[in-house]
């Protein structure tokens, strides 16, 4: 479990490092220019919740296709919410 929590701190430590080089070199992708964030304002790719999330070394990722648009999206959701459940996966994961 302590070597989890260590690649967990590393992988959030290696996120962070890469959004700092980004602002710093400017680059900002269309989507996030066309958010209007300032600098200050520090974008992440996502919320403090799912950053700080630690994964269970016996988490399984479930095996799900792609939504292809066609057929019933509720029922998409339905069979990927159940197999997270199974799998042992939380909202923020």
């Amino acid at each position: 479990m302590e070597e989890h929590a260590q690649t967990n701190e590393e992988l959030h430590k290696t996120n962070e490092e890469l959004w700092k080089s980004l602002h710093q070199h400017g680059r900002r992708s269309t989507r996030e220019r066309s958010l209007n964030f300032s600098s200050k304002d520090d974008p992440k790719p996502f919320s403090q919740e799912i950053m700080d999330e630690l994964v269970s070394p016996h988490y399984i990722t479930p095996k799900i296709a792609f939504f292809s648009g066609v057929g019933d999206p509720d029922n998409h959701l339905t069979k990927f919410m159940a197999q997270m459940i199974i799998s042992g996966g939380s909202d923020a994961i």
